[in-house]
């Protein structure tokens, strides 16, 4: 049997005056072609049908002045080339409660708080389209039958481009989101997106937002000019893979409010707040991404928060590169800190990381600095051509420093400053402008098996007021003493060794009791021990 074609025309030529007619007398599988025109009516299509325009697309359009353009109450309609427009200011100009409607190279423009809804059953299949709403959000789907966007273009818009809240379910493919009042994605509820391969910009909200116990899986993306780029905020699982964000006016990638996503391959490029902002309890691993000159801290991870840092790297931060602080416990491995305008590494307010086979180098300020009760672990990492030390910690700061190497430091390598504590193990102190250590009033080292080269003042220069414990170091070639203590408080050097250092290899600048020498050797000095 033949496939129905029904034509209609506003000036009596076709099978129909009026769209809605035609629909009326079509068969299932029915095709409607539709004569150029406007055509001011609301149409309801309950059986299976194509609606397309006869000349191409553009030159049909559906605009009722009251009520949505078209609804479906049936299985399945296919519409491609028809403009679609909405004048009512409470209803949607396409709704779909139930069955699939597939719009392609079609023009939605609403003038409601959404263009397409699809809810109950429904879904919508877009390709090819272009869709605009300056009074609210772009599609909107609450079905947990799943809705498509692909090759679409979803602009100017009041609120939201896309969203997906309740159990709604959306997947965007190569689409461009933008000029949006609100999120360029949003989801809530307990609904899933899918976003592959979206160009998102300018929106006045977060670029992607994920709320409440919805999930996210967002891969290959570029998301710019937004206030912010990615703000995850959900129990849901959360997955971004390879997704870029550049020049927004806030942070980059944000986590909170206890969420544990997964971040892979993704770039955070001139962000004007924080590359990556981890708090509120957050968790989640972070894996091979990269983030480039941010203005703020170019990764910053606070409150309770413990998340998994692998393979990160922080570039041309205007300021801090890493900002860890209030009582967070992150685990870094393979990061690497470059050419940071400020400190490379800052541990603050009862932080306590676990930082691996880091490497901080070229920073404006101090390596890794601690201070306000921040502790933490560095195992095996390095600390290159720092404008101030490779190490500072002050101010109730405690850090373990095990099995790295301090190099080149434009001050003292490293600088334990009043009530900071520090522990060094098998560590290399190389090539520092000052003192390859120092440790002011008030400090205190213990240093065990560290190898103190090259140091432009003295090796070690322990103040009055601070203690120092030295177990099987090496100093040598400083162009002052090896070791030089300047109080009586207690200090004690067991199994060193001291050569070829310019000055003496030990020397006591204040008389006294308090000083503890073991097993020492010092040979080769410029200068006797005294």
């Amino acid at each position: 049997m033949s496939r129905q074609v029904l034509t209609v025309a506003a000036d009596g030529t076709g099978d129909c005056r009026t769209v809605a007619q035609a629909v009326a007398r079509a068969r299932t599988g029915a095709v409607v072609s539709i004569a150029p025109g406007r055509y001011e009516e609301s149409v309801t299509v309950a059986v299976s049908i194509t609606l397309s325009a006869a000349e191409g697309r553009g030159t049909v359009e559906l605009a009722p002045r009251r009520g949505p353009a078209l609804t479906l109450t049936g299985d399945a309609v296919m519409v491609s080339d028809l403009v679609l427009r909405g004048h009512d200011d409470e209803l949607p100009v396409v709704d779909v409660p139930r069955g699939q409607l597939a719009l392609d190279r079609c023009d939605v423009h609403g003038s409601s708080w959404a263009a397409l809804f699809a809810r109950g059953g429904g879904s919508l299949a877009l390709r090819q389209c272009r869709i605009s709403n300056p009074a609210g959000a772009g599609v909107v789907a609450t079905s947990g039958t799943e809705s498509l966007l692909e090759d679409c273009v979803v602009e100017h818009l009041g609120t939201s481009a896309v969203v997906a809240g309740e159990r709604g379910r959306i997947s965007v493919r190569a689409s461009r989101l933008r000029d949006a009042r609100g999120n360029g994605v949003l989801a809530n509820g307990q609904a899933h997106v899918l976003v592959e391969d979206c160009e998102i910009s300018a929106a006045d909200k977060p670029g992607v937002a994920v709320e409440e116990d919805s999930s996210a899986v967002v891969v290959r993306g570029t998301v710019r000019e937004c206030v912010v780029g990615v703000f995850v905020n959900s129990t849901g699982r959360t997955v971004l893979e390879d997704v870029t964000v550049r020049d927004t006016t806030g942070h980059g990638f944000v986590v909170g409010a206890g969420s544990s996503p997964t971040l892979s391959g993704c770039r955070g490029e001139r962000t004007a707040g924080h590359g990556l902002l981890v708090t509120e309890r957050s968790r989640g691993t972070v894996k091979d991404c990269v983030f480039t000159a941010a203005v703020e801290p170019a990764v910053r991870v606070c409150g309770f928060s413990s998340p998994v840092l692998t393979g990160v790297v922080v570039r041309d931060a205007e300021g801090t590169g890493l900002l860890l602080e209030e009582d967070s416990a992150a685990e870094l491995d393979r990061l690497e800190v470059l050419d940071a305008g400020g400190s490379g590494i800052v541990i603050r307010a009862g932080a306590n990381p676990l930082l691996r086979r880091a490497t901080v180098a070229r920073c404006g300020g101090h390596g890794v600095e601690v201070s306000k009760d921040g502790r933490g672990r560095l195992e095996d990492c390095a600390v290159e051509e720092p404008s101030g030390s490779a190490v500072h910690v002050s101010g109730h700061g405690n850090l373990y420093v095990g099995g790295g190497r301090l190099r080149a430091a434009g001050a003292a390598g490293v600088h334990v400053a009043a009530l900071g504590t520090l522990t060094l193990r098998d560590t290399s102190v190389e090539e520092c402008a000052a003192s390859g250590v120092q440790v002011d009033a008030e400090g205190e080292l213990a240093a065990a098996r560290a190898r103190v080269t090259g140091s432009g003042e003295h090796g070690v220069l322990v103040a009055a007021g601070a203690r120092a414990a030295l177990n099987a170091c090496e100093v040598t070639g400083s162009a002052a003493d090896g070791v030089r203590v300047e109080g009586a408080d207690p200090v004690s050097l067991i199994g060193c060794t001291l050569r070829e250092n310019r000055g003496s290899g030990l020397r006591q600048a204040v008389p006294g009791d308090r000083l503890a020498v073991e097993g020492l050797t010092s040979a080769e000095n410029g200068a006797p021990d005294a």
